[in-house]
């Protein structure tokens, strides 16, 4: 039986809304995804990808221990190749989020980048596997699960900094 990818995925518009991504008019031609905003393209990230992680963690976690060999080499002054850096996930979460930038503002942006990238990559596969005992298919869900929690903590976190009037609030305005 073929399940589409986003059954019992929780979508959300720009205001951290709710939002059917079948309903006509959700397909934003301009991004070319279903939705067409930050946290619809963050979740279909997120579902497209991890099942590729999985494939792939035996290479993953070999590149993320010849990083932090190379840093730590590096801090102690005796690595005497060139520093292996990873650093894709930067690029890959900033697409798929590019439509939250003017949500959020730069420095929201950015904070709520680093907070993505420390859940998609081979490093929650370690966590939840390793120490956790977790099976794949529960780091996939709770990366998503974690995922929507950072996503509408982040939309929270602007509708609860609103733009001051000029001349303050009524309150302050009635205490002058």
């Amino acid at each position: 039986m073929h399940q589409p990818l986003h059954v019992g995925a929780i979508y959300l518009d720009p205001n951290g809304q709710p939002l059917n991504p079948d309903q006509s008019g959700a397909f934003d031609p301009a991004t070319q995804t279903a939705g067409g905003n930050g946290p619809t393209r963050l979740r279909e990230l997120f579902e497209k990808t991890f099942p590729l992680f999985h494939e792939n963690e035996r290479h993953m976690r070999a590149a993320l221990q010849l990083a932090l060999e190379h840093e730590a080499l590096e801090r102690a002054g005796l690595l005497e190749e060139e520093m292996f850096r990873r650093g894709h996930r930067r690029d890959i979460l900033r697409r798929a989020a590019a439509p939250l930038e003017s949500t959020l503002g730069r420095a929201k942006f950015e904070r709520l980048l680093k907070a993505l990238s420390v859940i998609y990559g081979i490093e929650i596969y370690v966590v939840l596997k390793d120490i956790w005992g977790a099976s794949d298919r529960e780091v996939e869900m709770l990366a998503r699960w974690i995922l929507d929690a950072i996503v509408v903590a982040a939309l929270k976190d602007v509708k609860a900094v609103r733009p001051r009037r000029r001349g303050g609030s009524r309150i302050e305005r009635e205490q002058r």
